[in-house]
């Protein structure tokens, strides 16, 4: 792999250069190690939280949905996945995202593996997915390599003070919007598309609404991250609003723990005013509803979410939790294990999607339901590709750089020992 080979070169002279000098830069290690977990949370406020209809809980008897499914449309299922490199001279972030439709084959991938293999001169032309932030310096031209996004969405360079959490997000965001727009440019298709973007449509996080009125510099480097959050967005809002409308976007999130949607209407009046994250809310739901009972699926929504003022020119979005059981058979509990997520789309986009679906969550809860799976089996097919890809290339070049002699720190060297004893 030649990518890997020139940029071991470039760390080792930089290493050894870096040690001659002895010129390092003096940070504070719990501002840029820290997760930016206002960043994760996303940031709804009451008063953009609408439920426009009266009743909002749907179960689900499983002999409604025959006739369904629709297996000529092309369901594509999109994730990313990062990986670290650290060492006392250098941070890595790699980076690796894939589109993926199981039902024909197809697939879009960020960085292209055939490149990596066949030492294509274009692995780098389009995608970046290489996060390198030296900790001198002495840095040269290496974050002139056409792999490595040196710079934030919005144009900040990467430096020794820039969170390396806020850096792999922003990874992980514009590998995964390379992949939608590959998707969404591609002509040679017959009939529908689908995609199901692993994560929200869009995230307000919390950072963004908590700093909005603060005046620099005391928002200090929050600025920074703000920016560049607000250029992914667009771009991503840019990507939906002029797709064709025989391709339908989603995204399906996962993690609910961190939003606090349901609790703030309480459609099943479990909480009385109290606020619990989204996760507690749906587990409490099902307690209440099928102890003791056949477990069935079920769905709350649509709910409104609109933007925040300051954000106007994003559009609102819609969404809807969905529930399944594990199996219809009550636990010590008396209630069946459940898996939740939330699947969420473009309010403008509501239209398009009655066209093709009698209720707007049934692809993915289709795809969730012939796979027997509780998550949409193409998202799960994305995130295993990503997780297992991104760990290959991390640890090929652990490898490449431990037998250049470049040290490695302690986490770095256990992550390509656990990968071994797996």
């Amino acid at each position: 792999m030649d990518i890997f080979d020139g940029l071991t070169k470039e760390i080792t002279r930089l290493m050894r250069k870096t040690g001659k000098s002895g010129m390092y830069i003096n940070i504070d290690e719990s501002e840029v190690l820290e997760p930016l977990y206002e960043a994760r949370i996303e940031h709804v406020s009451n008063d953009r939280i609408h439920a426009p209809q009266d009743k909002i809980i749907e179960l689900v008897e499983p002999k409604s949905l025959a006739g369904w499914t629709d297996l000529s449309v092309s369901l594509y299922g999109i994730d990313s996945s990062t990986r670290t490199i650290t060492s006392p001279f250098f941070f890595i972030g790699i980076g690796f995202g894939v589109g993926v439709d199981y039902r024909r084959g197809d697939r879009i991938e960020c960085p292209s593996i055939t490149s990596l293999i066949s030492k294509s001169p274009i692995v780098c032309r389009e995608c970046k997915w290489i996060i390198l932030i030296p900790f001198s310096e002495e840095a040269g031209n290496i974050c002139d390599n056409p792999c490595i996004m040196a710079r934030n969405p919005a144009g900040t360079p990467y430096d020794t003070s820039y969170n390396r959490y806020a850096a792999l997000d922003e990874l992980r965001l514009v590998i995964e919007n390379y992949i939608l727009s590959s998707i969404l440019g591609k002509q040679n298709y017959l009939g529908s598309r689908v995609i199901l973007l692993d994560g929200p449509i869009y995230m307000v996080p919390k950072l963004v609404t908590m700093y909005a009125y603060l005046k620099p510099p005391s928002r200090g480097r929050i600025d920074d991250y703000i920016a560049s959050w607000k250029t992914i967005v667009k771009h991503r809002i840019d990507l939906l609003k002029h797709k064709d409308s025989d391709t339908l976007v989603y995204g399906i999130v996962k993690r609910l723990d961190n939003s606090y949607i349901l609790s703030r209407i309480d459609p099943a009046r479990l909480t009385h005013g109290a606020r619990i994250n989204d996760q507690a809310y749906l587990i409490l739901f099902t307690q209440k509803v099928f102890k003791n009972a056949i477990a069935k699926p079920f769905i709350i929504g649509p709910i409104k979410i609109d933007p925040p003022k300051e954000l106007g020119e994003i559009p609102p979005k819609i969404i809807y939790y969905v529930g399944l059981p594990r199996h219809k058979y009550t636990a010590n509990t008396g209630v069946a294990p459940y898996g939740f997520y939330r699947v969420e789309f473009l309010a403008e986009e509501l239209r398009n999607i009655l066209k093709k679906y009698d209720k707007p969550y049934i692809p993915s809860l289709m795809d969730s339901l012939i796979s027997g799976t509780v998550i949409p089996l193409s998202i799960l097919i994305a995130d295993k590709i990503a997780k297992d890809v991104s760990r290959g290339i991390a640890n090929y070049f652990i490898r490449l750089l431990e037998d250049n002699g470049v040290p490695l720190t302690y986490d770095s060297m256990r992550s390509i020992e656990g990968y071994f004893v797996e």
